[in-house]
């Protein structure tokens, strides 16, 4: 769950999303086999175990307001935290960030790659008593399919259907290779809802209080201002600490930290960076999140007869903005290093590094080894609602300047409509240039997803061309198994690092303040973005 409003916002519009899970306490000591193998994965059935000692309430300040609850429409925030809690998908991802069970006990991927066979455990049951069949499975995916957003557009595309086997087996079916379907939607965007209940109920009273199969339920809700969630006695696995939450939605961050100090709430989401340092040295728990996503310039250079086009010009400008400065002076030190890929993905190199140090000498020689030695004017587009945004934008037009490289400030206020047609900038001359936001690549379950996320033209998901990249991620995309997989995603960040289409500048890190009583212990993996405090399993209160 991405905590600023940018994120929420590219949540909508992006393609693709960094993947989200619901709260799990899943138990397998074994990883099930990854989704590039056509060996079929078991797992012993979850089993429940004795409550904890006592039961609590907490209580929870979010950023942003609850919009819906039904998860085939939500687009993060205060809708997700509750998602979170009260949903769950097929699989889920252990801490070493591999493929666990979670209402599957086994899948099989077929040789071809063009079918997903899956068996759900017996005994599943939803918040509502009803079971979980097959026909909840198909159901769900229907839904998504019919609702705009990011998981509708991956059933939309190099996706059949569902075969209802019976009521405990199905198979996903293919028209082609589909190495994303298993660990971006499985494992992540799809959380799978009750077709009994909804038959049941009818779509105004589902809506009141959607079932899931997750430790919690919905007992009240009221839009934009709060949630009120208990404990799913449904609930197959270990009976969390935390029985009841209770949300409330404030968008001013000053105004969550008043609350937190004043003891209203139990815990804040979204800490600006200038709040953090003073909430730790009064004594209060501190939870960092790294999220995927790389602050970074992104360079439209679909023309070759841009300045920019040139790779000497986008090194230089890298090398010539203090990425260390930027983080103590814009995020209190909160951010992390700016990277392509987090160390424990497929075709993962540490060598391949595109956050360069300060060399100003190094700089103005590869300018004018570009012939720009006396610059250019750069159009800088940039998301003006940020609370960053400007500061950034000062410094850059500062720094960039010591290579003469005058920057010209384009202020993005409906940042929404502008990413619509941001893949077209190279169409338009007079909007050609440079774009400064959040891309959502590194972290992933499957590196696949990064690069066709934001480097592969061919799905206009980019605003540069590179034809022997796009070869590499169209092999990858039809490659099943993980070592030549991995091998093909290392060739492809080898290309990137080398030709820089953006200079990352940090990678995001959210961080949420609690009362010193409380600790936070992630029970899935950080490719999952649900290793967040929004998973009130992972809460423990002294």
């Amino acid at each position: 769950m991405r905590k600023t409003l940018l994120f929420c916002f590219l949540t909508f519009i992006l393609v693709m999303v960094p993947v989200l899970g619901a709260c799990s306490n899943e138990t397998t000591t074994t990883p099930a086999a990854p989704a590039s193998t056509a060996k079929t994965t078991t797992s012993a059935a979850p089993t429940t175990s004795a409550a904890a000692a006592a039961s609590v309430k907490i209580n929870v300040a979010l950023s942003s307001p609850l919009t819906t609850i039904d998860p085939t429409v939500s687009g993060g925030g205060g809708s997700q935290a509750t998602i979170l809690n009260v949903f769950e998908p097929l699989l889920n991802l252990d801490t070493n960030n591999k493929l666990i069970p979670n209402l599957v006990e086994s899948w099989s991927m077929a040789a071809d790659g063009k079918s997903l066979s899956m068996k759900l455990y017996s005994g599943l049951k939803f918040s509502s008593g009803d079971p979980v069949t097959s026909a909840d499975v198909k159901w769900t995916l229907e839904r998504y399919a019919a609702n705009p957003g990011p998981t509708s557009a991956q059933l939309t595309q190099n996706f059949s259907g569902v075969e209802i086997i019976d009521d405990l087996n199905f198979k996903f079916v293919f028209p082609d290779i589909n190495v994303q379907f298993l660990p971006q939607t499985c494992a992540g965007q799809m959380f799978i809802l009750s077709k009994t209940q909804y038959d049941r109920e009818g779509e105004d009273g589902w809506l009141k209080a959607p079932a899931g199969t997750g430790p919690y339920k919905i007992t009240n809700w009221k839009e934009g201002q709060y949630v009120d969630l208990t404990y799913n006695d449904q609930y197959r696995g270990k009976k969390p600490q935390i029985t009841d939450a209770h949300f409330i939605y404030t968008t001013d961050p000053a105004t969550r930290v008043s609350q937190l100090q004043a003891g209203e709430v139990d815990m804040i989401y979204d800490v600006l960076p200038s709040s953090v340092a003073q909430l730790a040295n009064a004594g209060y728990s501190r939870f960092d999140v790294v999220q995927p996503h790389d602050i970074t310039l992104q360079f439209a250079f679909m023309t070759s007869d841009l300045p920019w086009s040139k790779v000497e010009v986008r090194k230089a400008i890298d090398y010539v903005i203090d990425k260390d400065l930027l983080n103590q002076k814009l995020f209190g030190g909160v951010f992390q290093k700016a990277v392509w890929q987090m160390p424990w993905e497929l075709g993962y190199d540490a060598s391949l590094d595109p956050a360069y140090k300060v060399d100003l000498a190094k700089a103005k020689d590869l300018m004018s080894q570009a012939g720009y030695a006396k610059g250019f004017e750069m159009p800088l587009y940039f998301p003006g609602f940020m609370s960053w945004g400007k500061d950034m934008v000062d410094y850059l037009t500062s720094a960039l300047a010591q290579i003469n490289i005058t920057v010209k400030p384009m202020s993005i206020a409906d940042f929404g409509s502008f990413m619509g047609t941001a893949n077209k900038l190279h169409a338009d001359p007079s909007q050609s240039g440079v774009l400064l936001f959040d891309n959502g690549w590194p972290g992933n379950p499957d590196p696949v997803i990064n690069l066709t996320n934001g480097f592969y033209s061919i799905k206009d998901n980019t605003l540069f061309k590179n034809p022997d990249l796009d070869a590499l991620i169209s092999q990858a995309l039809k490659t099943i198994d993980d070592t030549a997989r991995a091998n093909l995603v290392h060739q492809a960040y080898q290309i990137i690092n080398d030709t820089l289409p953006f200079v990352p500048i940090a990678l995001e890190v959210t961080v949420t303040v609690a009362k010193s009583n409380i600790s936070y212990t992630p029970s899935v993996g950080n490719a999952n973005t649900n290793s967040s405090p929004a998973c009130l399993f992972d809460l423990t209160v002294k």
